[in-house]
């Protein structure tokens, strides 16, 4: 470690990418490679969501594409 940073931790820039099926992936780019890792992430979305706008009581909320969230 090198003035208190962990050096490790800003070596790497992610990005959360969704695919035209609605499933996410967490993409981490090392900055001083190139090199891009990516790890499977959330479950795909359910029939007519549009995208996960968060949480509430630890279950997601998802928006349509009308703007209403369900839980």
């Amino acid at each position: 470690m090198l003035n208190g940073k962990n050096a490790q931790h800003d070596e790497y820039a992610t990005n959360v990418v969704t695919d035209e099926n609605g499933a996410q992936r967490v993409v981490a780019t090392n900055k001083r490679t190139g090199q891009a890792n990516s790890q499977q992430g959330a479950a795909p979305l359910p029939p007519g969501m549009k995208k996960q706008v968060g949480t509430s009581n630890g279950k997601p909320v998802y928006e349509d594409a009308n703007g209403n969230r369900f839980q």
